[in-house]
């Protein structure tokens, strides 16, 4: 990209209310920063064909999601609202190989979506699925020391 090209991007991209990226500004930075494992880019393609695939995380938001669960160190987190477990995969895969994630959710039937990507992308062993109320799953997080939650797109730190 030249300059000339580079500097009308930044241009498109300020607005008023400040500088917000746009177009193929927002791809370009997609491009050179998110490291997707291919079996996540898998299950986004599944689940982007659901009817209720508004419930997806962003890849912005799974690159987030593992940066954060690598930088703090974390073995143990929950996930509360599996939905296809697109999130649930995104922690797994930055989890340590003795991690555990435990994923929290009413509906198998979405669930059973992500299941055969779990065990595709050999992280199978670190998820514990909870089909039920995640208040029954919340203790954990008291009782013991859970680093990261997910909670449908939001994330949590425990100190």
């Amino acid at each position: 990209m030249g300059d000339s090209q580079a500097a009308k991007l930044f241009e498109e991209s300020l607005e008023t209310s400040g500088i917000k990226l746009q177009g193929e500004m927002v791809k370009y930075c997609r491009d050179q920063s998110l490291r997707l494992h291919p079996v996540q880019e898998k299950l986004i393609e599944v689940t982007e064909k659901h009817p209720r695939n508004i419930m997806l995380s962003s890849t912005d938001q799974a690159q987030f999601i593992s940066n954060m669960v690598k930088a703090m160190g974390a073995k143990k987190a929950i996930d509360i609202g599996v939905y296809t477990g697109f999130s649930t995969l995104t922690v797994a895969l930055a989890l340590p190989d003795d991690g555990k994630i435990i994923a929290c959710d009413i509906n198998d039937d979405y669930v059973s979506i992500g299941k055969p990507f779990w065990k595709e992308a050999g992280v199978e062993h670190k998820i514990d699925l909870r089909l039920a109320p995640a208040t029954e799953a919340l203790h954990c997080v008291i009782s013991n020391s859970y680093k990261f939650l997910v909670f449908g797109v939001q994330y949590f730190y425990f100190q």
